[in-house]
């Protein structure tokens, strides 16, 4: 019994610190545009034409500045004690909205997006003046650029988002194509690293060059979902659903899942045995240098929940600078341990319990929907570990440099 409680303990430990790497790379470049941010200075709009990303649809006369699911306002997560509402999921594109409903087991759910990596330089000028930015985009590294996902192209004056339609791998030259059956349309808003000459009345100049970059963008959702320990499959609404986790918790076991908008297939699980997710937001509001909550704040806790009805209803995610992200992790072993009323000790978690009460849990206290009736409570012989960590939104820190 001591050697398997030992080994269960070191794969709990593997299994939180994968977790939490996980998401902090995510979370660290939320929001981040290459040279500037969507919630300080903007130099210039953005533009976005992936259908994917987008609330209205991609037709000929559609608003690339507005109407999109990349914004300052948007939401970054969602509250366990929410799905009841009508704002549960709400800024999520309709297939990430749909696929997470079916597949959701317990917890919050983190919504990240951003730049990943440093990107690459654009090695020739995208488009004309004559017949516009159309054409393949053309970069010297292809790193993380993958056919059907999102790229971001930027000069720090203008960027573009958009979905790559097609991706091929050249000796000099590494060609992005970006049509109009998953964009918006297929020209771009500018003629990037255009530097062609014209005739004025000095008698001829040569247009500013901007040296612009591609970058490959993730738009990711988090949550803790239901797999098969068996087999491996993933529990969705096609067969018994995440209920099985609830039903059989012997062989179905919690795990850590990722909805990535631009995978195929978008939806995996990621790590197992990550039994519940919480989290708790800091920021600063009104352009003060000091924050105006945090993250362990107990009166009100700043749920996700807490955030998005902030400020007379209208949501307050622009202000959000920082996530603490709390996992509870489980054994995969169900024999390491004699059966306890609860697994958690009541009186040292956060948040406490309210009025003092210590035989009473707090609904936002991590592992609270692992507690059943004590009348109905399965024996859970299993060992668990609760893992922490606070991250900081790089592009809405001000020390932030790109």
């Amino acid at each position: 019994v001591g050697y398997q409680q030992e080994e269960s303990l070191a794969r709990i430990q593997e299994s939180g610190r994968f977790a939490l790497m996980a998401l902090a790379r995510g979370v660290r470049s939320n929001r981040s545009l290459d040279c500037y941010s969507v919630l300080m200075d903007q130099p210039a709009p953005l533009s976005v034409k992936a259908c994917k990303l987008r609330t209205d649809t991609c037709g000929a006369d559609a608003d690339l500045h507005s109407n999109h699911l990349i914004g300052g306002d948007r939401a970054l997560g969602y509250d366990n004690g929410a799905t009841d509402q009508a704002t549960w999921l709400a800024d999520l594109p309709d297939v990430a909205k749909t696929a997470v409903k079916g597949a959701w087991l317990r917890g919050d759910v983190l919504v990240v997006w951003g730049i990943d990596g440093a990107g690459s330089r654009l090695t020739a000028a995208v488009g004309d003046p004559v017949e516009g930015a159309t054409g393949d985009i053309q970069v010297a590294d292809g790193a993380g650029l993958r056919q059907a996902g999102f790229a971001l192209i930027s000069d720090c004056e203008q960027a573009d988002l958009f979905e790559i339609d097609t991706f091929s791998r050249q000796a000099r030259a590494n060609r992005l194509g970006h049509a109009g059956d998953v964009n918006a349309s297929v020209a771009l808003s500018r003629f990037y690293n255009f530097a062609g000459a014209f005739d004025d009345a000095a008698g001829g100049t040569t247009r500013p060059h901007y040296q612009a970059r591609v970058f490959p963008f993730r738009y990711e959702v988090s949550f803790i979902c239901c797999v098969d320990g068996e087999t491996g499959a993933l529990q969705t609404g096609g067969n018994a659903g995440s209920d099985n986790c609830r039903i059989d918790p012997r062989r179905f076991r919690p795990s850590l899942c990722r909805y990535d908008v631009g995978a195929a297939p978008p939806l995996q699980a990621v790590v197992p045995d990550i039994a519940d997710l919480r989290l708790t937001f800091s920021g600063e509001g009104d352009g003060a240098l000091v924050p105006d909550f945090a993250a362990d704040d107990i009166d009100p806790i700043p749920t996700a929940h807490w955030v998005s009805s902030r400020r007379d209803g209208r949501g307050a995610w622009s202000q959000v600078s920082g996530v603490k992200v709390e996992f509870l992790v489980a054994s995969f072993e169900d024999n390491l341990r004699t059966p306890e009323t609860a697994f958690l000790d009541l009186a040292n978690k956060w948040p406490p319990s309210p009025d003092g009460d210590q035989n009473s849990i707090h609904p936002d206290r991590l592992g609270y929907d692992l507690l059943p009736a004590a009348d109905d409570r399965p024996e859970d012989r299993r060992l668990y570990q609760r893992f922490v960590t606070n991250l900081a939104i790089r592009s809405r820190t001000r020390w932030y440099l790109p």
